[in-house]
């Protein structure tokens, strides 16, 4: 996947969406317990990756879940 040009020069690479996770120790983990609705191993690290995702890296991350990103929102965010 390559990537697609955003507005005021910003670029948005799906590969990026993937590195950002990964460059988080237990991160990935975290993701793919997400996909099976377990959300205890969130830490704040994590968090923080994914509060920073471009909006267009969630259906990247969660394809087919739309509601995983509110659900992250809510833990990461208002514990």
């Amino acid at each position: 996947m390559g990537a697609t040009k955003l507005g005021k020069g910003l670029f948005f690479s799906p590969a990026g969406c993937v590195k950002r996770i990964q460059n988080v120790e237990g991160c990935a983990d975290a993701i793919t317990a997400i996909l099976r609705w377990d959300f205890s191993h969130l830490k704040h690290g994590c968090c923080d990756v994914l509060e920073g995702l471009n909006e267009d890296c969630w259906p990247i991350v969660f394809p087919h879940q739309p509601l995983v990103h509110t659900m992250i929102k809510g833990i990461c965010f208002f514990p």
